[in-house]
């Protein structure tokens, strides 16, 4: 069973790299990371790239499980984070069509990052037909044979990144691949499923 760690709007080449799954196991009983693309995500809005993270409790500091992680209570990062959302993709030829189902994941309270993360696996697997299976690890194993858990999927390039789109804030010497599926997703709509799985 390949392994995965969990992000929901996650960058292209991450999802790029879990369509190719069919059966994923996301990794939920691990020591939550620092500085993680697990909660957060990245736009192009009118300044450049934006990264939003998601505030979040940690119950046993550093030792905290991944799927023991509760999303904050105390800021009103969702207001924001629609609000950036509308001023970088209001214009895009798709922003429109998702903006209901989208920003009522945003507006439900989660109470935990995985199932935040889980709703937005779910929007994507359902409106880009993905047919992802996906489970959740019961505990902690050092090894696997298909790992993907220490790959850091914001600092390497999109597999189809020479594959430009157009951007609502793209000119013909800047092309920012590898934002949140997001990017993809408003600028492209169902036409992302192809930019991820080019072949089917």
């Amino acid at each position: 069973m390949t392994i995965f760690p969990l992000s929901g709007l996650g960058p292209l080449a991450y999802f790029q790299e879990l369509a190719l799954q069919k059966n994923v196991l996301f990794e939920v009983c691990d020591h939550f990371p620092k500085q993680s693309f697990r909660s957060r995500f990245e736009i192009l809005g009118p300044n450049g790239k934006q990264r939003i993270s998601i505030p979040l409790e940690r119950i046993n500091g550093s030792k905290t499980l991944t799927k023991d992680i509760k999303i904050s209570t105390n800021s009103n990062w969702e207001i924001e984070a629609k609000r950036s959302l509308k001023t970088a993709y209001s214009s895009s030829p798709y922003f429109d069509h998702y903006e209901t189902d989208l920003l009522t994941v945003f507006e439900k309270k989660h109470t935990f990052l995985v199932d935040f993360n889980c709703a937005f696996i779910d929007f994507f697997n359902s409106h880009l037909q993905l047919e992802l299976n996906y489970g959740f690890t019961s505990e902690f194993e050092s090894t696997k044979e298909i790992d993907f858990r220490t790959v850091d999927f914001e600092k390497i390039e999109s597999l189809l990144v020479n594959e430009k789109y157009q951007q609502v804030y793209y000119t013909s010497e800047i092309f920012e691949g590898n934002c949140s599926i997001l990017d993809a997703l408003f600028n492209l709509g169902p036409l992302t499923r192809k930019l991820i799985l080019p072949n089917n």
